[in-house]
């Protein structure tokens, strides 16, 4: 199989292996995406949000939860939750870097990796191949990072009413607590303009409060951002995304299969339809087809 020009290797022994053979279909399919997606790399641990998955696979984020914890009781993954980071555990026994130019390819992806105690598991596979070229590898990944925490008690001893010093009280400095939640923040990394977060996350929590669900958002800009892009497109603000143009997104998306355009021509499988090859339509049920060039030239908010 080839990923981002890289061959992977899924060995035909996989079919036969005494775990696999018991799982469900939806279970093989799950772990051949995870081996094969085009997020993952040449060291087999990648940055993976959960999302990412329910939306390459169309999948709910319920669906997605039983076979995915399956895998990592199985120990066919490791997954960092805090950082999203995924490691396939017997990625590179099936694909080892096997040269010095693999090697300065996998430090460079290292490099972009955050820090996690999955990257000791990920050194001791590196070690595991026994390669000299890969000695800077695992030694960039280093040790484990040990925190000493030292703890000081104060013993206080009564001072009379009357001789007890008046001391000034101090104020409390507020904790700074983060009040986007996990779904926004993914949904702003993947966003490509990053302005006014705030008032982005309350056109989001918005949206949520319509019905619309994280996993629609998320499919949505994927589709805005490829469309936006292919077309040159300047990328609106992520408020002005989520309050105006999401809608649009979401349309694109209820075009119905073998459905007649009538004064259209084009393809008619389902997916949009392209007429000249420069414009796109898309019909939705209660109003006429309408141009998403038009929609997408429209201002940002003020």
């Amino acid at each position: 199989m080839v990923n981002n020009g890289r061959y992977i290797r899924v060995k035909s022994r996989f079919w036969d292996d005494e775990k696999v053979i018991n799982w469900s279909e939806e279970l093989k399919y799950l772990a051949l995406f995870l081996i094969t997606c085009k997020h993952n790399n040449i060291l087999g641990c990648y940055v993976m949000p959960k999302l990412y998955i329910c939306s390459d696979l169309g999948w709910s984020e319920e669906r997605l939860a039983k076979p995915f914890q399956k895998l990592i009781d199985e120990g066919f993954i490791k997954y960092d939750e805090t950082n999203r980071l995924l490691l396939v555990v017997n990625y590179l026994e099936h694909n080892p870097i096997e040269n010095g130019n693999q090697g300065l390819a996998a430090k460079k992806v290292l490099m972009e990796l955050p820090r996690s105690l999955l990257l000791q598991d990920l050194k001791r596979f590196i070690e595991q191949l026994n390669k000299p070229f890969l000695k800077q590898l695992a030694e960039q990944i280093g040790e484990p990072v040990t925190v000493t925490v030292t703890v000081t008690e104060t013993v206080l001893k009564e001072i009379p009413k009357d001789k007890s010093p008046q001391l000034p009280k101090k104020k409390k400095t507020p904790k700074s607590v983060s009040s986007y939640t996990p779904e926004f923040e993914t949904f702003w990394q993947q966003y490509p303009v990053n302005i006014d977060k705030k008032k982005a996350f309350e056109a989001w929590q918005k949206r949520l409060k319509e019905g619309v669900t994280v996993v629609q958002i998320m499919a949505a800009t994927k589709c805005y951002v490829h469309y936006a892009e292919s077309r040159g497109y300047e990328y609106r603000h992520p408020r002005t995304f989520l309050n105006s143009d999401l809608e649009e997104m979401l349309s694109l998306q209820e075009v119905k299969p073998n459905e007649k355009h009538s004064g259209h021509s084009g393809r008619n499988d389902g997916k949009p339809v392209y007429t000249d090859g420069s414009e796109l339509y898309w019909s939705k049920p209660d109003q006429p087809e309408r141009r998403i060039d038009d929609a997408l030239r429209k201002p940002d908010l003020p």
